[in-house]
């Protein structure tokens, strides 16, 4: 019997180290884990003081060239010197002169130095000819963006729309994303914004960068806007499939409804789209776009399918048709 009882003793002795050792690992995991929590919300205060140090530099500088344009009368036009180009920029428009067939015209766009993001509200008209660019300065002008998309027409004296864009912080980690809708007459060198014109009826699309504008020809004229993609820098950037129609008789926007089984492109930004020669279709090759995988990150995807969205007479409805897998 006392050897049973010295043995007992020893088992739980051993336990009693067992279970301190355990309440030693479960406080040090505890430990561990409030020591990351801490430092998670660390590098959540500190990404939202950085992000609203961002914003609050958009801010900032848009007012600033608020008060720059301010000082203009009226538009001036700059000549730049034969064989001189613009600043470097990615991510402006670029589209034909609507009724100068040696003319280029271009707006916005963005650049990066390796310390600092840049980004244009500048209109240049390039002549191809004489190799020279010119530049229109306006008191009333769309903000500086980059991302956005423009399209013209040769209707009343020539005109180009632009829509939408982005305006990048100056560290480039936060976006301002406009949802405003411009148009540009060449005959008088001003710029309009459609966006508070009572004329200008329906619902817009939702503010994004990296979409599509096209002018389809009709009857009606129109302007087709598909995909683009938002970032508010808090998670997965949100992209598009979606396809607007501002008709340019009556200025008034409608969303395209497709039917539940119906197939289309997949949401998607940076897409090559052009219009048809029948002034009723449209047509989309490739892009880009994020999802977010069972891991938990994101991936890219890179789209090489080919896509025409038509208007259907005898149905009398928009309809999408793959081309090309």
């Amino acid at each position: 019997p006392r050897a049973l009882l010295v043995d007992m003793g020893r088992e739980n002795k051993t336990d009693r180290l067992g279970r301190n050792l355990h309440r030693h690992e479960v406080k040090d995991r505890r430990i561990a884990r409030k020591d990351a929590r801490e430092s998670a919300a660390v590098d959540k205060a500190k990404r939202a003081q950085s992000t609203a140090a961002d914003l609050d530099d958009i801010d900032k500088a848009l007012r600033e060239l608020e008060n720059e344009r301010a000082q203009l009368k009226g538009v001036e036009t700059q000549l730049l010197p034969v064989g001189e180009n613009p600043k470097a920029r990615v991510n402006a428009s670029l589209v034909d002169h609507p009724l100068q067939k040696d003319e280029l015209v271009m707006f916005g766009g963005a650049y990066y130095d390796g310390q600092r993001e840049f980004v244009y509200d500048d209109l240049l008209v390039y002549n191809i000819k004489k190799c020279q660019w010119r530049r229109i300065v306006a008191r009333t002008a769309p903000a500086p963006r980059c991302g956005h998309s423009a399209a013209v027409r040769p209707a009343l004296g020539g005109q180009m729309f632009l829509f939408g864009g982005e305006y990048v912080s100056r560290t480039g980690a936060n976006f301002k994303h406009y949802g405003d809708l411009w148009v540009f007459n060449f005959t008088e060198n001003a710029w309009e914004e459609l966006e508070s014109n009572p004329s200008v009826s329906g619902k817009p699309p939702s503010p994004r960068s990296g979409h599509r504008m096209v002018f389809v020809q009709g009857p009606p004229p129109r302007l087709i806007i598909f995909g683009g993609f938002f970032d508010n820098a808090r998670g997965t950037p949100r992209y598009f499939n979606d396809v607007h129609i501002l008709d340019l008789g009556s200025y008034t926007w409608t969303e395209l409804a497709f039917p539940t089984t119906a197939m289309v492109p997949e949401p998607r930004s940076a897409t090559q789209m052009c219009a048809g020669f029948d002034g009723q279709s449209f047509t989309i090759f490739g892009g880009y776009s994020v999802k977010r995988v069972k891991t938990g990150a994101d991936r890219g995807q890179i789209h090489s399918d080919v896509w025409s969205c038509s208007w259907v007479e005898s149905d009398e409805r928009w309809i999408w048709t793959r081309l090309r897998p």
